[in-house]
């Protein structure tokens, strides 16, 4: 059993983009805590790719969708679609 513990914000990032169910694809277990950050945003969408839960255009797409609704910018983005 895969488990991990999600800092909010990247739930929230998932959550925004209503894509909290591609989770659950990577991890068994999901546990949220306020303050514990294991994982960051670009772990998490390296994972994504490498366990073929995505592929290429489903990443991108995923990526500026978070991008587009949390406001932010990814700043691995082409490495990541590159590995």
């Amino acid at each position: 059993m895969t488990r991990a513990i999600a800092d909010t914000d990247i739930l929230s990032a998932f959550g925004k983009v209503e894509k909290v169910e591609i989770l659950g694809s990577l991890f068994d277990e999901i546990l949220i805590a306020n303050s514990v950050f294991f994982m960051d945003l670009e772990e998490i969408l390296r994972a994504l790719k490498v366990k073929g839960i995505l592929n290429r255009g489903g990443l991108k797409q995923l990526m500026e969708a978070i991008e587009r609704e949390d406001r932010t910018i990814i700043k691995a983005k082409d490495r990541i679609l590159r590995e």
